[in-house]
C-alpha cells in the first residue's frame, strides 16, 4: 500500500454575508465556520468575529481520477468529520482513495488529506482547487518559498516591502516569504509524489 499525506491549514480572510442554510455538514471554530457539501467540498466560510460570510468553494483533485463513491463520516463528538473518496482513472487504469479530514481547532479548521494507492506505483497531479471571492483589499501567503506577486497589483509600500534583502555570505537575495500579497492568477507546484 503506497500512501502520500499533505496537510493544509484552511484560514480565510475579509469575508461578507450570511451562513448558508442548506449546507449538510457545518464545523464552527472559534473564529471561523467551515460549510462542507456531501461530496466533501468546501462550500462556504464565515468568519466568526464579524459574521460575515463569503462562498468560498476549495477541495481536492487528483487529474483523470473521478470518483466512484463518497463517503462521509462524521465524529461522534461533531469536531472531525472524514470523507473518503474512492477514486479510478480510466486512462491509467488505477484506483485510490483520497481521505480528506477536516478538525476543528481553537481558531481554524484543519484540512488533511491522505491519498492511499494499492498495486504498483503511479503518479499523477494532485490538485488543491480554491475559488474565492477576492477583492482589492483582500491578501494571499503560502509556504511556497519567495512571494510570487504581479506588481501591477501591489502599492509601493508593498513592493518595497518585497524587495529582496541581501544575503552577504552567498551573495544571492532573499525575500520574505511572510508577506501576504494581493490575489492574482498563479499556479503552485509541490514537486513529484509518487504514489
Amino acid at each position: 500500500m503506497n500512501r502520500c499525506m499533505i496537510v493544509l491549514l484552511a484560514v480565510f480572510i475579509q469575508p461578507v454575508g450570511l451562513l448558508a442554510q442548506n449546507a449538510p455538514f457545518i464545523l464552527k471554530s472559534k473564529s471561523v465556520t467551515a460549510e462542507l457539501s456531501k461530496q466533501g467540498k468546501i462550500t462556504g466560510m464565515t468568519f466568526n468575529k464579524s459574521g460575515m460570510h463569503k462562498a468560498v468553494v476549495a477541495f481536492t483533485a487528483i487529474q483523470s481520477f473521478t470518483s466512484t463513491k463518497d463517503i462521509a463520516i462524521p465524529s461522534r463528538d461533531k469536531k472531525t468529520i472524514r470523507f473518503e473518496h474512492h477514486l479510478y482513472s480510466d486512462s491509467s487504469k488505477q484506483a485510490c482513495t483520497l481521505v480528506e479530514t477536516f478538525s476543528i481547532t481553537t481558531n481554524s479548521i484543519r484540512w488533511e488529506m491522505e491519498i492511499i494507492g494499492g498495486g504498483s506505483s503511479w503518479s499523477a497531479p494532485i490538485k488543491t482547487v480554491v475559488q474565492y471571492p477576492a477583492g482589492k483589499e483582500c491578501r494571499f501567503w503560502t509556504s511556497w518559498g519567495e512571494p510570487q506577486f504581479d506588481s501591477a497589483h501591489c502599492d509601493p509600500n508593498l513592493l518595497a516591502s518585497l524587495t529582496p534583502y541581501k544575503n552577504y555570505r552567498n551573495g544571492k537575495g532573499w525575500m520574505d516569504p511572510l508577506v501576504p500579497l494581493p490575489f492574482s492568477s498563479r499556479s503552485l507546484v509541490l514537486r513529484s509524489a509518487t504514489i
